[in-house]
């Protein structure tokens, strides 16, 4: 009986990480590329030398952490999601309970 529970669960799981396995690429290659341009805007910060940042590199750097705190919010709810489909199947007796 708990070999059947966790082999249902497992595939509740590998459907659901199936399932948003693009939109997952898609927001990791986004944090990639904004990851990248943080870096950029650090090297320019330090190669300046001073605490003046021209508007450039400062577009560049709210729009890197924007992306970034963005796409990290949506990759957690997507598992948040996840996990609330897994429970909720568990507590209603559905097929994870099985």
């Amino acid at each position: 009986m708990k070999d059947t529970h966790l082999k249902n669960i497992r595939e509740v799981l590998d459907w659901l990480i199936d399932k948003f396995k693009l939109e997952r690429m898609v927001y990791l290659i986004a944090t990639s590329i904004s990851l990248v341009f943080l870096f950029v805007c650090i090297v320019l910060i330090i190669k300046e030398k001073g605490w003046t940042i021209s508007p450039e590199i400062a577009v560049m750097l709210f729009g890197s952490t924007g992306i970034i705190g963005y796409s990290v919010n949506r990759l957690m709810r997507m598992f948040d999601q996840a996990l609330k489909i897994i429970a909720e199947a568990k507590e209603s007796g559905g097929k994870s309970n099985d």
